[in-house]
């Protein structure tokens, strides 16, 4: 099992994008917001992905009720 922990390095920061690239080279674009204040380029960031089991159940409830719907006309 992964631990879902890895990390990546700010390679560069513009507008409200953060360009970082990940330990196995890989770049992703994320927005600046879900960042700390005080990070700059070059700065070494720590990413954690956790599921949400509650947040899935609601989104699949959801998406169940608008399909009947949508099927209901």
């Amino acid at each position: 099992m992964r631990s879902g922990i890895s990390t990546g390095i700010i390679e560069k920061i513009e507008k409200n994008l953060v360009v970082l690239e990940l330990e196995a080279g890989n770049r992703i674009t994320v927005p600046v917001s879900l960042f700390p204040e005080n990070i700059h380029e070059g700065s070494v960031v720590k990413i954690s992905f956790q599921l949400d089991p509650a947040a899935e159940k609601t989104a699949r409830s959801r998406i169940e009720n608008l399909q009947k719907r949508l099927q209901n006309g």
